[in-house]
């Protein structure tokens, strides 16, 4: 069982049947011009006509306001993939139970929270489906259970975790990403010796987030 938290208000805060536990990410599919009319007010609104918009993915600017590429790319067609491409675009993840509310797992790409908490009972890690049809049990680096509902990521190896997800779940035209440079200059900023020594972040996160910050997109 899981708390409803979707768009429509009669079922605000009711406890709904929980069936699965894979989601579907919000950055990727279609819907239908009658839903869409809602987005703009955070209004629930009559499924109409053909579903062949992108999604807006509406947790990825942290505000549940996003709209489709205002800034991140949300993906609608196999030929609109490329930043990530498909073999590292994840479309099912395994969620964590106590968060099952409805199909759609929330990802938030500006600053380090769990929206949705991917789950973590599989040998201290969950299960990833991925466009180009590949699926990988994921082990986490934080061996602590993972928390949603906007839980803020303050544990080092919990933000390696968030920053792994973040890398696969989309991007934006090509700039200096201000996320990973922060993450590169405050919370990594430092040698790989001083790193492990300081217990700041194991060096393979620091180099994670300096690729991030020069990539190509911004993921």
């Amino acid at each position: 069982m899981g708390r409803y938290q979707g768009w429509n208000p009669a079922m605000t805060g009711k406890i709904v049947p929980a069936a699965r536990t894979f989601s579907m990410s919000q950055a990727v599919g279609t819907i239908c011009p009658g839903f869409d009319a809602g987005a703009d007010t955070g209004t629930w609104t009559p499924h109409t006509g053909t579903p062949n918009l992108p999604v807006n993915g509406p947790w990825l600017n942290n505000k549940r306001t996003h709209r489709h590429e205002k800034p991140w790319f949300t993906y609608s067609k196999i030929s609109g993939i490329n930043a990530p491409g498909p073999s590292s675009l994840w479309v099912l993840v395994d969620e964590d139970v106590s968060g099952l509310n409805d199909a759609a797992f929330a990802f938030a790409m500006e600053h380090p929270i769990w929206a949705d908490a991917p789950g973590t009972y599989h040998n201290g890690g969950c299960g990833f489906a991925f466009v180009d049809g590949h699926s990988e049990s994921h082990q986490w680096r934080s061996r602590s259970g993972k928390q949603g509902h906007d839980y803020e990521i303050r544990d080092p190896l919990d933000l390696q975790d968030w920053l792994w997800m973040r890398e696969r779940t989309s991007g934006k035209p090509p700039f200096v990403d201000p996320v990973a440079m922060r993450v590169l200059v405050h919370g990594f900023g430092c040698s790989a010796l001083a790193c492990a020594g300081r217990g700041v972040a194991p060096t393979g996160a620091r180099q994670r987030a300096a690729n991030t910050a020069g990539a190509r997109y911004s993921s």
